[in-house]
């Protein structure tokens, strides 16, 4: 009988050697699981700068699509003002032709009903008609002028409308590509999530399991219906 209990003083230290290596083990898992939490929350931190980094450049970007969009309106705005200028000169250039037309249909009239004046009226009205030819000269370059000016301006207009829908489709692209980087980022947030409930999970079930490591079970003696449990330093429960 002796000798049983000398073996079963024995059988103990050995079971008492391999339940502390299961607390170490856990240990270390618990410490690497803290390292990796740290990890994510850097990674966390990471993302957020990245993703106010990219926010405030696209709304410095799209601040300066904002002021070029205006400048242009401003340019456009001011293009069709003076078109509408030069149209008004070019109305007043017409009048003044008219105007000329019907002094010298009076004179033609004047010349014919009053054969009988002398030479002098004849050079007189001569030289109105001079003065008209000379009038109706300018007035013609004048008018060719203010064409090419009107056409020169109607192509600035449509080079500014132009440049108009180019800004806004600009506009459209980085809209989409903020919705793209919203949309990462969500997906992101769902990854650090999903991580970190299965770490969590891991954490709960390594404390359960723990418990279970400072117990155990021996028979001894092997007869039937003589168990005992023992701790970790060795003592019967």
């Amino acid at each position: 009988m002796m000798d049983r209990g000398e073996d079963r003083s024995y059988s103990c230290p050995s079971r008492h050697s391999s339940g502390l290596r299961r607390p170490i083990h856990l240990l270390e898992t618990h410490n690497l699981l803290n390292f990796r939490r740290s990890r994510i929350e850097i990674h966390k931190l990471s993302f957020r700068k990245l993703r106010d980094n990219k926010a405030d450049e696209q709304r410095r970007r799209l601040n300066l699509i904002y002021e070029g969009s205006h400048q242009v309106l401003a340019e456009r705005d001011s293009l069709k003002d003076q078109l509408s200028e030069a149209n008004r000169k070019l109305a007043d250039l017409e009048n003044m032709v008219r105007a000329f037309q019907a002094q010298a249909s009076l004179n033609h009239q004047v010349s014919h009903g009053k054969k009988e004046e002398d030479d002098g009226k004849d050079k007189e009205i001569e030289r109105l008609k001079g003065e008209i030819g000379i009038k109706n000269s300018l007035i013609t370059d004048q008018q060719s002028v203010g064409e090419k000016v009107e056409k020169r301006f109607e192509y600035r207009i449509e080079a500014k409308d132009e440049r108009i829908r180019l800004l806004k489709y600009e506009l459209a692209m980085k809209d989409i590509e903020i919705r793209s980087l919203k949309s990462q980022e969500d997906r992101r947030k769902d990854r650090r999530e999903e991580e970190y409930i299965r770490l969590r999970d891991h954490i709960r079930n390594a404390v359960a399991t723990l418990g279970g490591a400072f117990m155990f079970r021996v028979v001894n003696p092997p007869e039937k219906g003589n168990y005992y449990s023992y701790d970790l330093i060795g003592a019967k429960t």
